[in-house]
């Protein structure tokens, strides 16, 4: 035979069988289809082989495939004998091989590859019974509103708190988790927050930053993996978007002029406030801010001091010198520089208003030098705790990063200045900056040499601190996204899912109330079963229980499968009818 002969009767390889797409084989099926498409919960159960998994799996799919939903989340109970601990691997391995029949129903509906199956395979997320209590914080920990922070504890239905976008957005639930372990997660810049082990982190590992991806760990995961054998820090977390507070307040005082006074003001009680600073950009721009009704007025300088400016009335005025009245009652007045702080109604400004206040600040007391690896390096300093932490906490709600560390000196360690010798009596504290969006200084020397810098928030350590009352909360925010202490990015309930779990049978009632109260935003659940093939003991069986309680509730439906409606195949029918005897 001929090799052109040969290749016309060679066997051409069979075209790979096209996906079937969804549609329900029975009329029991149809039915149940309706049930679910306008219910908010619905109880799926019935006998093995009537389609349960593959019914909850090809509505999810094209739910998905209809942009209704964002996300799939499929979970499956775990009993005493078939401990997820036992099982190696990552937890996503752990709980795969349950869901062998999720999977097989995604490749018949999407087909084995494509498009279409890709974008599937990416929004389904597997998420262990276990993982499901996570999200939650002790009551303890602070929780970020548009008004300032307030305790996890005092959070309720209908409250504001700030998502990840730096905008307020609604609280829809409150779930008290009852007591677990909390875990400290402490990052690079030291600041720390409180969570439980199964908490969920959006982190993104050394390679994945290279391509600007990232995954979902638990805070046990991270724990295991936080750093490399040579001591690198693994996990990234995101950052915030500046934070939009609410405070509407008038404020008694020029935020960058109060900045330029903290650092470089007096605030003696008995006399004028006055400013010692040297720089004519500073000085021009805060007799700009207190005209026409005040002026600075130059003293008499002394040999080996900076010039000093006292800000006194142009004229009398009705109400004093409203520099001096702001001061006092901003709870300044009188406070020396170890004392110094940034009042609370700056604190929660806006941002124009919290970025003028650091510029202030970083124009008298900050600086800016060469990084030997390019880039610059921007510090500020001050002998006040209090005020370094208030700066980092300015920095972090423009959505930078900023770590406090504390600097030590000799009483004879001194440095010359203006002719004179200074000599450090109190420790300074050392806040590092990192601001990629805006620039720290006003004063032309300083901000010309600033250069975008890339902030970068690592997780250092996961320490286990005790035992605490946790709970977490929905927000109605489409990442489920809010921010907790230091402004970190934390998560919540699932929203934009259809949840399903699957095998319900095996669930405690615990476990149950756990799932059906992770119902997010815009969400369905999915609950399926067969009552009469439970692992557990019979006084720990409440599937059906439960389902007879939430029966009666708008928005729950109910779908029960007889033995007559098997699809999987007809002996499966006289098999339980058989065994049942």
């Amino acid at each position: 035979m001929t090799r052109k002969r040969e290749r016309q009767t060679r066997k051409k390889p069979a075209p790979p069988t096209p996906p079937e797409g969804y549609t329900a084989r029975t009329k029991a099926q149809a039915h149940a289809l309706e049930v679910i498409a306008k219910s908010t919960i619905t109880f799926v159960l019935g006998p093995a082989g009537t389609g349960k998994t593959h019914l909850a799996s090809g509505y999810a799919v094209q739910q998905l495939i209809d942009g209704r939903v964002e996300n799939i989340v499929i979970t499956r109970p775990s009993v005493a004998t078939e401990q997820l601990g036992y099982l190696p691997g990552s937890a996503e391995e752990k709980v795969g091989p349950y869901l062998v029949p999720f999977f097989d129903a995604l490749e018949r509906i999407a087909g084995k590859r494509g498009h279409t199956r890709d974008r599937i395979s990416g929004a389904v997320k597997i998420a262990p019974l276990a993982y499901l209590r996570g999200r939650s914080q002790p009551l303890d920990a602070k929780v970020l509103t548009p008004s300032g922070y307030r305790s996890m504890g005092e959070i309720n239905v209908g409250d504001d708190v700030v998502g990840s976008d730096g905008l307020p957005i609604k609280v829809l639930g409150v779930y008290p988790q009852g007591e677990l372990d909390v875990y400290r997660v402490t990052f690079s810049d030291h600041t720390s927050v409180e969570c439980s082990g199964d908490h969920l982190w959006q982190t993104s590992t050394l390679k994945q930053r290279q391509y600007g991806a990232s995954t979902v760990r638990t805070t046990l995961e991270i724990q295991q993996t936080v750093k490399t054998k040579q001591g690198v820090k693994v996990h990234s977390v995101p950052l915030a978007s500046p934070v939009h507070f609410a405070n509407c307040e008038p404020l008694p005082i020029d935020p960058y002029t109060l900045g330029v006074l903290i650092g470089d003001g007096n605030f003696h009680p008995k006399a004028c406030v006055t400013i010692c600073n040297p720089e004519e950009e500073i000085t021009s721009r805060v007799a700009c801010a207190v005209a026409p009704k005040l002026r600075l007025a130059e003293s008499k300088r002394r040999t080996g001091f900076a010039p000093q400016y006292r800000v006194v009335q142009n004229g009398k005025a009705k109400n004093g010198n409203s520099i001096r009245n702001g001061v006092a009652s901003l709870g300044l007045q009188g406070k020396l520089s170890h004392d110094k702080f940034v009042p609370e109604i700056y604190l929660y400004a806006s941002i124009q208003d919290r970025l003028d206040l650091l510029r202030g600040l970083m124009d008298t007391d900050g600086c800016v030098t060469d990084h030997p690896g390019g880039g610059s390096r921007v510090e500020f300093s001050s002998t006040s705790h209090r005020l370094a932490q208030d700066v980092q906490f300015l920095v972090h709600s423009l959505g930078g990063t900023a770590s406090v560390r504390k600097r030590e000196h000799s009483p004879t360690e001194g440095h010359e200045v203006h002719g004179r010798m200074i000599y450090h009596r109190r420790p300074s504290y050392v806040v590092s900056v990192k601001l990629s969006e805006f620039n720290p200084f006003h004063v032309s020397r300083k901000a010309d040499r600033w250069n975008p810098q890339s902030p970068l928030r690592l997780i250092a350590s996961v320490e286990l601190v005790g035992r605490k009352q946790c709970q977490c909360i929905q927000v109605d925010a489409s990442d489920s996204l809010y921010l907790t202490d230091h402004c970190i990015v934390t998560h919540n309930t699932f929203n934009k899912s259809v949840m399903i779990f699957d095998e319900a049978q095996n669930a405690t009632f615990g476990q149950l109330k756990l799932f059906l109260t992770r119902l997010g935003q815009g969400s369905q659940i999915i609950v399926t079963g067969d009552a009469d093939q439970s692992d557990l003991p019979r006084s720990e069986r409440r599937l059906i229980d439960v389902m007879q309680r939430l029966s009666g509730l708008r928005g729950v439906g109910v779908v029960e499968f007889k033995a007559t409606e098997i699809v999987r195949n007809p002996i499966i029918e006289g098999v339980l009818r058989e065994l049942e005897k």
